[in-house]
């Protein structure tokens, strides 16, 4: 979960269940409104800014962010979504295949292209990053930031960036980080917390900082699967 002034180490705040009175009820249908804005503010962002396949699902703070063309961000169809997706502005292209589930906290920013294939399962407080994004030198990071900031005309100094395609009926868990230039195959699970640096064979259990092979998953050796 985020970690904000209602985590336990901050304010801490915890409830009783509250008494019926008019004021509660008031409340709630307050509440109900402000939920109703959010979502309708969340697919107004979805709408303006890619292109979703049929009846899709989008959870309370997922979120678009597309600097470049709507085409560049595509659903398919029956994805459900509650993490972000950004494409920069150095360019980028984000595809997700059909029946894709993807997590709270997970973020999806691509400058080059990311590909997701069909039932994949992404869980939650993912990072899928198809760059670096910011320079390796000292001197040309400070003038992008420069730029970000307004401070300098720019344009933005290039940085390294390269595809990563993720293949179908992957699953890729909990708080685990995929980096630029990842091939995922079919059928593959990396494990929670794993730093996928290098391609993932179809159907192998990866885990580890950086990702390892543990072992195949059984059965399953490249043949035509159920």
């Amino acid at each position: 979960m985020p970690v904000n002034r209602s985590h336990a180490y901050a304010k801490g705040n915890i409830y009783g269940r509250p008494k019926p009175s008019f004021v509660s009820r008031l409340a709630g249908k307050l509440l109900r409104y402000i939920e109703n804005a959010r979502i309708a503010e969340t697919w107004d962002a979805f709408d303006g800014r890619c292109v979703m396949g049929n009846d899709c699902f989008l959870g309370p703070n997922a979120w678009c962010t597309n600097l470049g063309r709507r085409e560049d961000i595509t659903l398919g169809n029956r994805v459900y979504l509650r993490g972000l997706l950004r494409c920069g502005g150095r360019g980028g292209h984000i595809e997700i295949g059909d029946e894709v589930y993807i997590g709270d906290d997970t973020i999806i920013s691509s400058e080059s292209r990311v590909t997701i294939g069909s039932l994949t399962l992404i869980s939650h407080g993912v990072q899928i990053f198809d760059t670096i994004g910011h320079p390796v030198d000292p001197d040309e990071r400070a003038r992008d930031w420069r730029v970000v900031m307004g401070t300098d005309p720019g344009p933005r100094p290039a940085v390294s960036s390269a595809p990563i395609v993720i293949g179908p009926r992957v699953w890729v868990g909990f708080n685990s980080t995929i980096m630029r230039g990842v091939t995922v195959g079919e059928g593959a699970i990396v494990a929670a917390g794993s730093v996928v640096v290098n391609d993932v064979a179809p159907f192998t259990i990866v885990a580890g900082n950086p990702a390892k092979m543990v072992k195949a998953i059984p059965g399953r050796n490249g043949e035509e699967h159920e």
